[in-house]
């Protein structure tokens, strides 16, 4: 009875609400209809003008995402208006019908919410600020007490409360850097409380009021049962109450104000049916009622308000939010049903427990007491604010785990989350516990201190924690676990046979194999169940026949997984469920139009049980899906397919599941019955087989194959998704007319297809990985129909013995494995020179073995690949040497690494041959002048091509080449919003072929990839080039002399990140206590050059302006001190940090302006404010010690690290991160790595640095152009010639060979440039009329600094890009005499008019100047430069030309000296050189010969 009064009380408020509303002075706003309009409306535009407005104005002057999620907010807020607009001209619907018609809402929310999901940007917290807040616009759902929801008012300010978490963090790390943040918090605030809480307050208190005879706002199907019947509702007022068109005058309602509600309510309407109030009912409420409340009683009411029992929530929001509220003692709470872009959110619970099962975007403890929570994944952070006595345990990983206001938290992290970056801030008693050494499963214990920031990782895991035997322990598991079953290695377990042994002993058969996965055709419960706790991957599959049930009825694709996946997964490891085997080639259209939506329930049924991305959801593909597969560079999918192949890629690519397909390299043998091509289908010596599109030669069927899908894949834009060989084999018997069935050749195929595999090799277009393969079959299926062969692709017998042998036991002793070399008890011998070679008469099959194993641990076999520069011969014997050598070489060439099993030896004839070069030890030969002069590039048939194509291109213009459109459109290439346009190059299209040709000659490709993969290509000095490592993803693998250097790097970049937060924030404070907010960077260089050009570029930048804002950097190179003057001008020695960057602490130049400066800071604050005032960036720490830094403050680089290319490392990125942040800092490095990648994957023909680098090539020494000119037209570029003069020049200013023959060609070329149009007045004359300079036109879409004047016919950028689209032209076309009689110029003068034209240029186009494109302008020159090298065959990573000058000035050094001090004579030097020397002596020097002090400069 109570719930039914309170129900119609509710109904009657509402009315009440509506009456009052309705009778207000009604007001007009602008909505295009005459009629007055709600004054809720109004208010509510009101309340977007005044306070959205506000954050829209701050969000403005801060821009990049924290303006793209205000335009959200703004568009969530006017989508709010319009369903309150819709809400009084509609009927109230029911439960599903509210979700729908909430929808646009949820829609934009979930928009927004998509801003904060993956990695966290630089504005994570503004982000999750706004998108928090927006669930305050959920008030907008109330629909009654019972609908699980506060009250609208106090909706909104909960909403708040879990924002204001992360509009803290805002205030916090912006309130002394920019007040712009500071204030789009405030006015965020503002908009909710008190705006929209005010609003909400005034106008819907109880929440929106629904018409009652308006339309039908959406409704759900009603059930089929239907509820007991309630109690008849009172009667309803007239439309005119809450309807939209009530505002209107009536003669009904003439009385305004509570003077209307007390007319309807007299009226008998509103009241009619509701009971009279006895007084029973008064006793509920005692209280005075004489409607007077003083100030004191608001007070206590308000107090006992919030005091008391909140109820407790347990809800998911809108779909986005798990709201886990006021949980009191409840140890049951699990989320089993949750998704990547949900939230977690618990506020105020005690004693309680929270499963979270599934990876959800982010969970936030706030203010919980004695909470436990276990969850398994976040995406993006767990967060612990303002809770004690909590535990928090991640069983997977977690980028980001921070702790704050918090007392007593307990952290249990899972090895997979140890990479965790863990942040604590006013906390204390934190404590992190990890899996321990002991083999109890314990947990070790380790302590966070109150306020710290930590990176877990396994490379530091030894110097966290004091033992480190539980990483030797992980370390050897992983290895033998690694050596034992390989992954990549799957079988196929046919069941089509009544002959087969239990599925547990062919488990155990299984488990004594280096087999990996099973895959299975259905889903056998037996099978599955025996594989438990095995760690077998399995593979699933459906039977076409349930396609049609999958794809129609998503109950039936829940009752599947339920009852083939929950009862064993995941003590069984199922890993795929492929739909249905060969459907798109079964010819059954009505099966084929059923994959696609089959496979998405499925996909739907493992996201409702939380293993969406555990296990995928895949179909089976024959390679008939293919319209051509030769050559495979041209492979692509039958067009027949249509709409379905790209629905299926799709999805594939949306949830990353691999394409699965059946290459049978015997069956194309079967087709074309040739020794060769049996050969080539069997990995056996032959001759190869050239993809006449790619020019690739391939050496096996297979590798073509799946080469062939891969090119499918890349042409429907699909290059993400993985490739799955789910079938392959090779029959051992047939019937007789079947031809290449033997046991010799299912040997010969399945042991090299899983030796080719274990050697790490890859595909021509997939190399460097073993694609996954299941080979067919475990076991012969003697109940299959067909020809013989059908029933004989079984490697093993029903009794679990082998058909024959291919190495997969494990206990398998032909051929023996290499063993890696036992410790001797004495010392080892010391390190031979010469190199490992194969002893004679080894068997293939025990090189093979060797092979295997050099490549498997940890050596790069590319060379040894199609297209390698040793694949050829390609034998077993040719590749097992190579690889045995390249594994004794980098194995630090100790005798008992060349054993294999007493199969090699060491001998001191090198066995390099050709292009070939075997590593040698530790004394490399000399090369000698007299080295083969058939090496060099000069010397192929490519370059004689070019040679004799220069007379072609000589009878060309410019003028007329630039009227062929075609031949402009192909020479444009675009990449991630950057466009090169090289049409006004004196090249045609054959040009560039042949260009291409000779990348090829030149082993373009092979090079390139020696570098990536960290050789030692600069060998004169046996260093790795890898400065592509210094802004590699942190992911990354590559590798240096068997290292990881990518680990090492973050190492550094995270040191760089924290100590510049701390110089930034005002932690790292100066000598007198003062924040330092100056930084002057010593160095010369590279060391000075790269960081220069990259400062100015950013200058100018908006967001980099806001970040630097009250700081400045400069530079100190020069060791003129007139320009150690300069670097210190203005600046107050108690606010400066000098970083001094030099690797090894001795560069002369450096080293005495270093001297100087510290001699400046000690002078003025005296010597101990050296250690605060100075950090180093250098490798020598016991220099930098002995200096008086502190070698905690000293940031490393490694010597694989050219000084011209180490801008990307601490050379650079720490000073520009002390003036920008290293989050600004980052986007560049993302940006140059953008273009390493681009570099490294894309075909040559659209690869930006590979053209720039062949045209420089074709331009400097077919052409005949030695110089270039770069003219940005960007004043914000102005150093960016000086730096790429000094990469460009210091790298490919040679005369020799990496051999060290005498070049017979021009190599290297002369840089030069000046900032547009400051060089038009400049030099432009000379690159117009007089010499040909091939020019680089460098321009920017969009101006850093825009400046438009009124009445101007364009803005100042435009008349610059004006300049900047010309000159080309001019260069290009010239003036002819003709042009100059025709416009009436004096004869005399036509001489001095004329322009040639036929000048070459190229430009390129950024689409904005910014930190990630400036990254990208920096790594293509880089790139460019050396393609250029690897084309000339030179080192391009050397110097020693800047040897002689050092060593000459060492000799003048001491001279001055001892003239200055001593008065001694010139001696030792030429006549000119001494009479100068003399001369400048003669001149009264400033400074004594022995001063009494200092001196500095007078500034």
């Amino acid at each position: 009875m109570e719930e039914d009064l309170i129900k119609r009380l509710e109904s009657a408020v509402s009315r009440i609400e509506a009456i009052s509303i309705g009778s207000r002075p009604s007001i007009s706003i602008d909505n295009g209809d005459d009629g007055p309009v709600d004054p809720a409306i109004v208010a509510y535009d009101d309340l977007r003008t005044q306070f959205v407005g506000r954050v829209r104005d701050a969000a403005e002057k801060i821009g990049g995402k924290v303006l793209e999620v205000t335009e959200i907010l703004e568009e969530a807020f006017s989508v709010q208006k319009e369903l309150l607009i819709k809400i009084k001209q509609s009927q109230k619907p029911d439960l599903g019908g509210l979700a729908e018609f909430l929808q646009p809402l949820n829609e934009v929310i979930m928009k927004a919410s998509s801003l904060t999901e993956g990695k966290r940007s630089d504005f994570f917290n503004h982000l999750k600020t706004a998108v928090d807040s927006l669930a305050a616009l959920a008030w907008i759902a109330y629909t009654g007490k019972d609908c699980g929801m506060s009250l609208p008012i106090a909706h909104v300010e909960e909403s708040w409360q879990m924002a204001e978490f992360y509009s803290n963090k805002v205030l916090v790390e912006y309130k002394s850097k920019d007040p712009n943040h500071v204030e789009w918090v405030k006015a965020l605030k503002d908009l909710y409380l008190p705006g929209l809480r005010d609003y909400v307050k005034s106008f819907y208190p109880l929440g929106p009021v629904w018409c009652s005879s308006g339309g039908s706002a959406p409704t759900s199907t009603p059930s089929k049962s239907l509820a007991p019947k309630a109690p008849a509702p009172p009667p309803p007022p007239s439309a005119s109450l809450v309807c939209a068109e009530s505002f209107g005058t009536s003669s009904s309602h003439s009385k305004e104000g509570m003077s209307a509600v007390f007319q309807e309510i007299s009226s008998g309407g509103v009241t009619s049916g509701l009971r009279k109030v006895t007084d029973d009912m008064k006793t509920k409420n005692r209280k005075d009622r004489s409607g007077v409340v003083g100030t004191t009683e608001k007070e206590v009411h308000s107090a006992s308000t919030s005091s008391k029992a909140v109820p407790p929530k347990f809800e998911l929001q809108m779909g986005r939010k798990w709201a886990v509220e006021y949980q009191i003692g409840r140890k049951d709470l699990v989320i089993d049903d949750c998704d990547a872009k949900q939230s977690v959110y618990a506020f105020g619970c005690k004693d309680s427990v929270l499963q979270v099962q599934g990876k959800v975007n982010n969970i936030t403890l706030d203010k919980c007491t004695k909470m436990g929570i276990v969850f398994t994944d976040v995406v993006a952070a767990c967060e612990i604010v303002n809770c004690n006595g909590v535990e928090v345990q991640c069983q997977g990983s977690a980028p980001t785990i921070s702790v704050d206001n918090t007392s007593g938290c307990q952290l249990y992290l899972s090895k997979d989350s140890l990479e965790a970056s863990i942040t604590t801030a006013k906390s204390s008693e934190i404590n992190v516990l990890v899996p321990d050494s002991g083999s109890d499963g314990d947990w070790g214990e380790h302590a966070l201190p109150q306020q710290d920031r930590a990176k877990l990782s396994s490379s530091d895991m030894a110097k966290l924690f004091l033992t480190s035997a539980f990483f030797s322990v992980f370390f050897i598991f992983n290895t033998l676990h690694t050596a034992n079953s390989q992954s990549f290695i799957g079988i196929n377990y046919g069941q089509v046979a009544d002959n087969l042994p239990p599925p547990s002993s062919t488990v155990r058969l299984l488990q004594s194999t280096s087999i990996g996965k099973v895959r299975l055709y259905g889903a056998d419960p037996a099978i599955i169940k025996a594989l438990a706790n095995t760690g077998i991957g399995i593979a699933i599959g459906t039977s076409n026949g349930d396609l049609p049930a999958l794809a129609n009825d998503p109950n039936y694709a829940k009752q599947w997984i339920n009852s083939n996946v929950l009862p064993f997964y995941p003590a069984s490891n199922i890993i795929v469920i492929n739909a249905g085997n060969e459907v798109m080639t079964s010819g059954d259209q009505g099966l084929i139009s059923q994959l696609v939506p089959a496979m998405t329930n499925l996909q739907n049924a493992i996201n409702s049980v939380s293993l969406g991305g555990k296990i995928k959801i895949s179909t089976v593909h024959s390679m008939a899906v293919l319209k051509q597969s030769d050559p495979p560079s041209i492979g692509s999918f039958d067009p027949a397919f249509g709409d379905t192949m790209n629905s299926l890629l799709g999805f594939l690519d949306g949830t990353g599941a691999p394409f699965t397909i059946n290459p049978y390299p015997y069956f194309a043998y079967r087709s074309d019955p040739r020794p060769e091509t049996l050969a080539f289908c069997l990995f056996q010596p032959n001759a190869g087989r050239v993809d006449s599109n790619s020019k690739i030669k391939y050496m096996n069927m297979f590798d073509a194959q799946v080469d062939a899908v891969r090119s499918a894949l890349n042409a429907r834009g699909h290059k993400g998704v993985e490739i799955v060989v789910a079938e392959t084999g090779w029959p051992y018997k047939g019937d007789s007319n079947e031809v290449g069935t033997s046991v010799e050749n299912a040997k010969a195929y399945n042991g090299n297809l899983i030796a080719h595999l274990r050697s790490m090799v890859g595909t021509p277009l997939m190399p460097g990985k073993s694609i996954d393969t299941y080979l067919f079959a475990l076991y012969d299926e003697d109940l299959k129909p067909g020809p013989g062969s059908e029933r004989a692709f079984g490697l093993y017998k029903p009794d679990l013995t082998m058909t024959y042998d291919v190495s997969l036991s494990k206990i398998s002793q032909t051929p023996t494995t290499p063993t890696s070399p036992k410790t001797s008890p004495t010392p080892s011998k010391q390190k031979q020179t010469g190199w490992c070679v194969p002893k004679g008469g080894v068997p293939d099959a025990q090189l093979q073995a060797n092979l295997d194993y050099a490549c498997g641990h940890g050596v790069d076999c590319s060379a040894i690949q199609p297209g390698g520069t040793c694949f050829q011969p390609n034998t077993v014997a040719s590749h097992a040497a190579y690889a045995m050598n390249l594994y004794y070489q980098t194995s630090n060439r100790d005798p008992l690494n060349c054993d294999f099993s007493q199969t090699a030896t060491l001998t001191s004839t090198n066995p390099s041959y050709n292009g070939c070069a075997y590593p040698a030890g530790i004394e490399r030969e000399r090369k000698t002048e007299m080295a083969s002069s058939s090496t060099l590039i000069c010397n192929t048939e490519p370059w004689k091509d070019l040679k004799a194509h220069v007379e072609d291109i000589k009878k060309t213009h410019l003028r007329d080449l630039m009227n062929d459109t075609d031949r402009c459109k192909s020479m444009l290439v675009e990449f991630d919003g950057l466009v090169l346009d090289y049409s006004r190059q004196c090249a045609q299209q054959d040009t560039l072929d042949k260009l291409l040709k000779l990348a090829e000659a030149a082993q373009l490709k092979q090079k390139i990839n020696r570098m990536f993969n960290g050789e030692h290509i600069n060998s004169t000095e046996d260093r790795s080039v890898l400065h592509v490592a210094l802004r590699a993803p942190r992911d990354k693998v590559i590798s240096s002399d068997g290292k990881n250097v990518v680990s090492e790097v973050w190492k550094v970049l995270d040191k760089i990140n924290e100590f510049s937060e701390n110089f930034r924030n005002g932690s790292w404070v100066g000598e007198t206590g003062k924040a330092l907010t100056d930084v002057v960077a010593v160095g010369i260089g590279g060391s000075f050059l790269g960081p220069l050009f990259v400062h100015t570029a950013l200058q100018t930048d908006p967001e980099a302006i806001a970040s630097a804002k009250g700081r400045q950097l400069r530079f100190l190179a020069n060791v003129d001190p007139i320009d150690v003057a300069r670097s210190i001008t203005g600046l107050n020695p108690e606010t400066t940090l000098v970083v001094v960057v030099s690797k090894t602490f001795t560069t002369a130049e450096t080293m005495l302006n270093a001297r100087t400066l510290r001699e400046w800071i000690s002078s003025a604050l005296g010597p101990q404010a050296v250690a605060k005032h100075m950090v180093a960036v250098s490798t020598n720490l016991t220099l930098v010690e002995k200096f008086g830094i502190d070698p905690k403050n000293a940031f490393a680089f490694w010597d694989w690290v050219g000084g011209r290319y180490s801008v990307c490392s601490a050379v650079g990125v720490l000073p520009l991160s002390l003036q920008y942040g290293f989050s600004i800092v980052e986007k560049f490095l993302k940006g140059a790595s953008s273009i390493d990648e681009h570099f490294y994957s894309t075909q040559f023909d659209k690869n930006l640095p590979v053209l720039l680098g062949l045209l420089s090539v074709w331009n400097v020494s077919f052409l005949g152009y030695p110089a270039r000119a770069i003219l940005p037209y960007c004043q914000a570029l102005e150093k960016f010639a000086p730096h790429i003069q000094q990469v460009s020049m210091e790298s490919n200013g040679k005369g020799v060979s990496i051999d060290g023959v005498r070049l017979p060609f021009e190599a290297g070329e002369i840089d030069f440039g000046e900032p547009g149009t400051n060089g038009q007045h400049s030099f432009y004359q000379l690159i117009h009329q007089g010499r040909v300079i091939p020019c680089d036109f460098i321009g920017v879409a969009k101006s850093q600094q825009p400046v438009y004047l009124k009445g101007e016919i364009v803005s100042n950028h435009d008349e610059l890009m004006s300049n900047f689209f010309a000159q080309p032209d001019a260069l290009a076309y010239g003036k002819t005499p003709e042009q100059l009689l025709s416009e009436k110029v004096p004869e005399h003068l036509i001489p001095h008019k004329t322009f040639s034209g036929n000048r070459p240029s190229l430009s390129l186009l950024l689409p904005r100047l910014n930190a990630y494109t400036v990254g990208q302008l920096l790594a293509i020159y880089e790139h460019r430069v050396a393609v250029e090298g690897f084309i000339w065959g030179i080192n391009s990573f050397d110097q020693w030309g800047v040897e002689l000058g050092k060593s000459l000035a060492t000799q003048v050094r001491k001279q001055l000296n001892a003239s200055r001090t001593k008065g001694d004579p010139i001696e030792g030097f030429n006549y000119s050189t001494a009479t100068m020397m003399t001369k400048y002596l003669e001149a009264k020097s400033p400074i004594s010969s022995d001063p009494p002090a200092s001196l500095l400069p007078k500034v």
